[in-house]
């Protein structure tokens, strides 16, 4: 365990944390003795979440792979310039859907648990904001059903005679 004095307390050392775990938009992740702290003063590598690394390790594989087969064809080959760098993309595409497979799909579960949790919150949005303006309309029909009605104490018909000799002129 690491203390710190800033948020009052000892935060979990970040390599005891299991990573699918962590959300960085919640404090609850971080368990319950933290709750109150915001996910802002959790240690950087506690804060990043799998689906990021996962991009980056592919993304840093996918650079390597391309310069690894660049490089080769510079050694091996008289191809220069924007043709061995165009050959050296289309082949790193072609092994990595081999060797690569494996990053690929840990990176692809974490972009799906990403955009899962921002359709969530999406969608608990909208139904906060539906549940609001359901609330604003039921009010609204309330005042305006007060505004129409008839009083209980009035004679019925009452109006209607004024309005007739009103409109007569008597």
């Amino acid at each position: 365990m690491t203390g710190t004095g800033d948020i009052g307390g000892a935060l979990p050392d970040p390599n005891s944390l299991d990573p699918n775990s962590l959300d960085p938009d919640s404090p609850e992740s971080l368990g319950a003795e933290h709750s109150g702290a915001l996910a802002n003063d959790v240690a950087p590598s506690a804060r990043r979440s799998p689906a990021g690394r996962a991009f980056f390790i592919y993304t840093a594989l996918r650079v390597g792979l391309v310069l690894a087969i660049w490089w080769l064809l510079q050694l091996v080959t008289p191809i220069r310039g924007l043709a061995a760098l165009a050959i050296a993309i289309l082949a790193s595409g072609l092994v990595s859907l081999v060797l690569l497979n494996r990053p690929r799909a840990t990176m692809g579960e974490g972009v799906a648990r990403f955009f899962s949790r921002m359709n969530a919150k999406i969608e608990a949005s909208t139904s906060a904001e539906d549940a609001a303006d359901d609330e604003r309309r039921a009010s609204s029909a309330k005042k305006q059903a007060e505004q129409h009605s008839v009083d209980p104490q009035q004679e019925p018909g009452s109006l209607e005679d004024r309005d007739e000799r009103g409109a007569s002129g008597a």
